[in-house]
């Protein structure tokens, strides 16, 4: 299962592994990012500065960043939940890593 930065969930996307190979991979620069007329992700751009993995890391998640990002196809309320749903997916994930027993 392949989480982005951010935590959105890419092998759910209609575009990964065609248009998409992961934030990772395209170094910050998804297929949607012409969109909003920039060259790359923001939240990609913030994680490679603060040198961590994923928004989980941050104190801040989920900040105006986040926001700013909507899916002009989503109306405010789905935004808003899949914020949420991202953020979870995130903690969720920070926490099965700290229970992870190396042999």
């Amino acid at each position: 299962m392949l989480i982005s930065p951010c935590g959105y969930y890419c092998s759910g996307c209609s575009h990964y592994q065609d248009r998409c190979k992961g934030c990772a991979s395209l170094k910050g620069k998804p297929w949607w990012v012409k969109y909003y007329d920039i060259d790359n992700c923001p939240i990609y751009g913030c994680v490679q500065e603060k040198k961590i993995a994923d928004c989980g890391q941050c104190d801040r998640i989920p900040c105006q960043t986040w926001t700013d990002l909507k899916d002009p196809s989503y109306s405010d309320y789905e935004h808003k939940a899949k914020i949420g749903q991202r953020v979870n997916r995130l903690k969720k994930s920070r926490k099965a890593q700290r229970f992870r027993v190396s042999y």
